[in-house]
């Protein structure tokens, strides 16, 4: 993939974006305290293999975020912004390549800089983006397999298989067995739906299998050699196999719970995004059925696991957000009626409304800059309705 001359443009600008705020930010969620506290006793023990808080073994996750924030404070310091900087890094990454990806495959430089606006400011992304979590990481890997997948199997480019294995491998060092296991099956159900028995062989590329067991096995062999069942049961057992057959939230087992994730995770494009669908499905081209594949896999598989959690079908951003950039560009070109684009106006006023009453439960901080903004931009869309420009 040659790298286009905008792309580390827009990885640095995306950056700032996320980075921007960050040191105001102090640690205080208790999840985002055990990463930061993990890598701390990493760094000051010197043990950067076997994950350990207050001096006991841990094995909630695979051992990539803890590196990452580890590294963070070996170069700038110990620091609670430090900690917030591998998500920061990952999610100007996964915008940046959200552009690269999408303007090399379309040949299109506006879609790619669409794409990379709608996914960059989606209301979860942003969010997820400046905190202390693994899921940026994963985002960023899955991509990268998802990415490179499509290249073997739809462009049968000949190595790109095994870079997706490496990255998947990458994944499965910073989430566990799910970052192989979920493109998996999204990819073979692609295959079954186009009735290629080639793009199953180019899946199962044992070259690239060689290179997943290269990168990722080294690590999970020490653990179990140094740390035996206790890491069996402890990672694999209770933070995988138990959560996906045993209900940690047993009062968010609901059918639609992550439709209604999706309808807010997407904002302010949801709209867009709804409406890329249904034009998508008058097209059926083939990126498009790719990536309803993806993101409608990714909320299947998540639904049908026992334990619900907000941030399961993060990735699932990813191919909405390619999906809403197609239904951007459909409604703001020429001869497009006015009520068709407040398809995205509309979503956005409902964001910014709920931003400006949940400042009034949140008694901490200062507002009057924000209530200032959606008022001339509220303004601003009347009157671009009325004067008749879009």
């Amino acid at each position: 993939m040659k790298l286009s001359r905008l792309t580390p443009v827009v990885f640095i600008v995306w950056l700032v974006f996320y980075l921007f705020g960050n040191n105001m930010l102090p640690v205080t969620d208790p999840v985002e305290s055990n990463y930061a506290l993990t890598a701390k006793e990493m760094v000051l023990s010197g043990d950067w293999l076997s994950p350990q808080i207050y001096g006991t073994y841990w094995y909630d996750k695979p051992i990539m975020i803890y590196w990452l924030i580890a590294l963070g404070f070996k170069i700038f310091g110990i620091a609670d912004w430090v900690v917030r900087l591998p998500s920061a890094i990952f999610g100007a990454l996964s915008v940046a390549t959200m552009y690269q990806s999408t303007r090399t495959m379309s040949g299109k430089w506006a879609l790619g800089l669409i794409a990379a606006g709608v996914l960059g400011t989606s209301l979860m992304f942003w969010t997820v983006a400046h905190g202390v979590i693994t899921d940026m990481v994963l985002l960023y890997t899955t991509i990268m397999v998802m990415i490179y997948s499509y290249k073997g199997m739809v462009e049968q480019k000949p190595h790109a298989m095994i870079v997706a294995y490496i990255f998947a491998a990458l994944g499965v060092l910073t989430k566990g067995p799910v970052a192989l296991v979920l493109p998996g099956m999204i990819l073979l159900v692609f295959a079954g739906i186009n009735r290629s028995w080639s793009m199953v062989k180019a899946i199962f590329d044992w070259r690239g299998i060689l290179a997943f067991c290269v990168v990722c096995l080294p690590w999970y062999m020490y653990m179990y050699s140094v740390h035996g069942q206790d890491f069996i049961n402890g990672f694999l057992g209770l933070h995988n196999v138990t959560r996906a057959t045993q209900s940690e939230h047993p009062e968010d087992n609901v059918w639609w719970y992550y439709i209604a994730i999706f309808l807010g995770a997407s904002l302010p494009w949801t709209g867009a995004v709804i409406y890329g669908m249904i034009d998508g499905f008058k097209q059926r081209h083939t990126a498009f059925i790719y990536n309803m594949t993806w993101g409608v896999g990714v909320v299947l598989f998540y639904t049908l696991m026992a334990t619900k959690y907000p941030l399961y079908t993060f990735v699932s951003l990813v191919p909405f957000s390619a999906i809403g950039a197609m239904g951007v560009m459909k409604i703001i070109r020429k001869g497009k009626s006015r009520a068709v684009k407040w398809v995205i106006m509309g979503p956005t006023l409902l964001l910014w409304i709920a931003y400006v009453a949940g400042s009034f439960f949140a008694p901490w901080g200062f507002y009057f800059l924000l209530y200032v903004v959606v008022a001339v931009a509220v303004l601003l869309l009347f009157h671009a309705w009325d004067t008749k420009k879009g």
